[in-house]
């Protein structure tokens, strides 16, 4: 399969959890009810999944590839200051990517799939659990992304996700990686 159709998959894997997490979840929660929200936990999610694929990089001799990589992740997190609403949206629609794309690896490792293939040192591994658990934190955040009208969300979802695919594929290509 061509990194271009796998990147595609992904894509459309990754928009529904990330619609569920800031649009479906979020109506089914009364308009007056009193849950925690934790406006910053998508900042620090953000940040956690570029600084865990930047350790990737280096500890996978791909540094280059991997700084790419976390390009939609640097620019939502220079948006959110500006634009939380649409930036946390958006937000929704990369980590729900990244958590699919470990997922595929975590598929791999165990044998059940070979979507997403490749070799996987012990800290390789170790990031992939820290990128997925950071994923799931800034998902599970009560941003106010519910303030949006939902097709302004989902669209803000569907923008960033393919924005990540396409950064997938780009930094595959020989004027990055070198080859």
């Amino acid at each position: 399969m061509t990194l271009e159709a796998k990147a595609t998959i992904l894509w459309v894997l990754s928009v529904g959890p990330a619609v569920v997490s800031r649009i479906w979840l979020r109506s089914r929660v009364p308009a007056d009810a009193k849950a925690p929200r934790f406006p910053r936990r998508v900042d620090v999610s953000l940040a956690s999944v570029a600084l865990a694929l930047i350790a990737v990089g280096v500890a996978s001799g791909t540094l280059r590839t991997h700084l790419v990589q976390i390009v939609p992740l640097v620019l939502l997190l220079a948006l959110l200051p500006r634009s939380r609403a649409v930036a946390s949206a958006a937000a929704a629609g990369v980590l729900s990517w990244w958590l699919v794309t470990m997922g595929g690896i975590w598929l791999f490792l165990l044998g059940l799939s070979r979507f997403l293939t490749g070799t996987f040192s012990p800290i390789e591994i170790l990031l992939t659990l820290v990128i997925g658990v950071a994923c799931m934190a800034g998902l599970s955040a009560r941003g106010n992304a519910g303030s949006l009208p939902r097709t302004t969300a989902v669209s803000a979802i569907v923008l960033a996700a393919a924005l990540q695919s396409l950064a997938l594929w780009f930094s595959y290509q020989p004027s990055i990686t070198g080859r």
